[in-house]
């Protein structure tokens, strides 16, 4: 999240910028910072419709920025995402319950919380996230129906 200040001298690779900086081509620094300030502005909508509004990957030429945005219901104070409703869909094919989406296992020495699933990925499709960190994980569906089951 990127707040800027106009009372705030700011730096990319080691150039000042202001911050009222006009991009003259866009590259890697530019995008990351236009990025940033994109995202800290969609927060702020977001919440004025209560909904999650994320950056996602982009790709720039010189020219153009293309940032995808994801957005999201959010419900009970949990975010509604695509892979949460692909996990309570696909659950009863792969062995599981729509139920356990949120349940939390241990691997590893760590705890983790299942968060959706990714029908894309065919050896790990289940998406978690460490409770500790919030990083994000993924599992093979026979690993996480043991963990489970423990």
């Amino acid at each position: 999240m990127l707040d800027l200040s106009p009372n705030i001298t700011y730096y990319i690779n080691n150039k000042e910028i202001g911050v009222n900086m006009k991009i003259k081509k866009f590259d890697k620094p530019a995008c990351k910072l236009l990025a940033g300030e994109i995202q800290f502005t969609l927060m702020k909508l977001g919440k004025k419709y209560g909904v999650e509004i994320m950056t996602g990957n982009g790709t720039y030429t010189s020219d153009t920025y293309t940032l995808k945005l994801n957005v999201s219901r959010i419900s009970n104070g949990k975010v509604l995402s695509k892979e949460a409703n692909d996990f309570k869909r696909y659950a009863a094919m792969h062995g599981l319950k729509a139920a356990d989406l949120g349940r939390t296992f241990s691997s590893g020495g760590r705890t983790f919380k299942i968060t959706g699933f990714n029908t894309k990925a065919h050896k790990y499709p289940i998406m978690g996230e460490c409770v500790k960190s919030k990083t994000g994980f993924k599992f093979p569906v026979d690993h996480v129906k043991l963990l489970l089951d423990k």
